[in-house]
């Protein structure tokens, strides 16, 4: 019954108008990573000595292997659970478990790694949205909040790590960058909060700010409306139990991710430190926010130049300890999306299609 809704919902005519699914501007967001992408790529490639970047690959150490690829199982799992408690104030009589957004999940990590520009996140909304009949935008609202209890987590984390690391003007760029993101997530939760509690006065603050931007009538009136029906989305914020249990899980997700990280550039660099791990978790997590190719070719090489090279890593361990945690967060995950797109009877391309229609219309 749910596959036939979601095969149904394909038939849906050609795009609305403004949304993002126009080809110029999909074929603009491909080039732009790809180029991003490229850019990043020709920089961590700089200077390489292609020899040692051979003896580098032949010197992994494979006895992490399967504790490497069961830190990052667990990291997925824990991203289904916690995304099964931010929902479940959308259906409170039966909420929704950690099996039935673990397909959700996959799926739209799966797209993140072949598609460009995040689309994985549309795409994980508006299979779990159709699948389950929930309103788009407020399951979109959750995606946002899970975003915001990451970056709070990810900077809290590098803080802690540059903290440990000798003085450096690019680190120190990167400590200020790293704080100003800090504050901003600070601020966006708060907002969220007082949009949870204080509704009403929220909107009427926001509708304020779109007039003084020119912003009115039916625009003014449809951005109002989707913002109301997004507080069902953040309704969790509520419950001080489930905001705890929230920030355990995102803690505990976060540091599986830095212990895999850590065992990736241990397999390469035995002596690389906690630390070391520390500012690259937080280096890798910042980075692959930017546009970028699929599977963040180029920007996790970069991350992990930038991140290791304090500790005096040179290039190519670096460099290889990338393409390793790359195949580990690539194949997996890009295998298990699509096992539960074919379980679901799903074709990527008509929900890529569906998901990005869906991205501008996301009240219904």
């Amino acid at each position: 019954m749910e596959e036939a809704r979601l095969e149904r919902s394909e038939e849906v005519p050609g795009p609305q108008p403004g949304l993002p699914a126009r080809p110029r501007r999909r074929g603009l967001r491909w080039a732009f990573g790809f180029l991003l992408g490229a850019v990043f790529l020709l920089i961590a490639l700089w200077k390489v000595h292609v020899g040692e970047l051979k003896k580098a690959f032949l010197s992994v150490d494979l006895k992490f292997f399967f504790p490497i690829l069961a830190a990052v199982a667990a990291v997925y799992w824990l991203k289904a659970v916690r995304w099964a408690l931010l929902l479940r104030p959308l259906r409170e009589e039966r909420p929704l478990t950690a099996r039935e957004t673990f397909p959700a999940v996959m799926i739209g990590f799966m797209a993140n790694n072949l598609l460009p520009a995040h689309l994985g996140e549309l795409i994980r909304m508006y299979v779990l949205a159709t699948r389950h009949g929930f309103r788009k935008t407020s399951v979109l609202s959750t995606i946002v909040l899970e975003r915001v209890f990451d970056f709070l987590a990810v900077v809290a984390f590098l803080a802690f790590g540059l903290q440990f690391v000798p003085a450096r003007g690019d680190l120190d760029a990167l400590r200020t960058l790293s704080y100003a993101i800090g504050g901003a997530c600070v601020g966006v939760f708060l907002f969220f909060l007082a949009f949870v509690w204080r509704p009403a006065g929220c909107l009427r603050w926001a509708e304020r700010c779109l007039g003084l931007f020119g912003l009115r009538g039916g625009l003014s009136k449809k951005i109002l409306e989707l913002l109301g029906l997004a507080i069902e989305g953040l309704r969790s914020l509520k419950s001080f139990s489930t905001v705890i249990a929230v920030s355990f899980l995102t803690g505990l997700h976060w540091l599986l991710n830095g212990l895999g990280l850590y065992l990736c550039a241990v397999s390469f660099s035995p002596g690389v430190s906690i630390v070391a791990s520390l500012l690259l978790l937080g280096v890798t997590a910042l980075g692959v926010t930017v546009p970028s190719a699929p599977g963040y070719v180029g920007t996790l090489q970069i991350c992990f130049v930038v991140a290791l090279s304090p500790f005096a890593i040179d290039r190519e361990r670096a460099l290889a300890a990338s393409v390793y945690w790359t195949f580990f967060s690539y194949v997996p995950v890009t295998l298990a999306g699509y096992y539960f797109l074919g379980k679901l009877g799903l074709e990527l391309r008509s929900v890529k299609r569906e998901a990005e229609r869906a991205g501008g219309g996301a009240g219904s």
